[in-house]
């Protein structure tokens, strides 16, 4: 009987266990290979097996939210840079990160998270729904921020 494979991903760390691969960073070490040479050759072909592929993904999801600007002066009651705020954008960080990655390698995702009900929540869902191979299953707790 030929051993299933099974897929985990987190953050920028992907495990497939047959070939015993681990591709970091992981805990801010040096990235290590632990697979023989030929699994390394295929990361090609086992990257494209995503395209296509159901996949779920639970976890903490977030806003990431950039902001770009120009420094001009330096404040004068601290020595902090006045930013002039030249264009913003958000994307999903956390597991939201995660998901987007699946999606970029042609992966259809039914993502589980818990937003709070608050405006990173509503944005969040916002980035989700622009998102169409991204299936969520979000649960509101007002108790909690996102």
């Amino acid at each position: 009987m030929r051993a299933a494979r099974v897929w985990f991903a987190h953050s920028c760390v992907l495990f497939r266990f047959q070939h015993y691969a681990c591709l970091g960073p992981m805990n801010n070490q040096t990235p290590t290979f632990s697979a023989p040479a030929r699994a390394i050759d295929d990361l090609a072909s086992i990257l494209a097996q995503f395209s296509g592929k159901r996949i779920l993904c639970i976890g903490d999801v977030m806003e990431d939210r950039f902001i770009y600007g120009e420094v001009r002066r330096i404040s004068p009651e601290a020595p902090v840079p006045v930013l002039r705020i030249t264009r913003e954008s958000r994307e999903l960080g956390g597991a939201g990160n995660v998901v987007r990655n699946l999606v970029a390698l042609g992966g259809q995702v039914a993502f589980a998270a818990v937003i709070g009900d608050d405006r990173a929540g509503r944005e969040v869902t916002e980035l989700l729904a622009a998102m169409p191979a991204v299936e969520p299953f979000l649960r509101v707790n007002r108790q909690r921020e996102t």
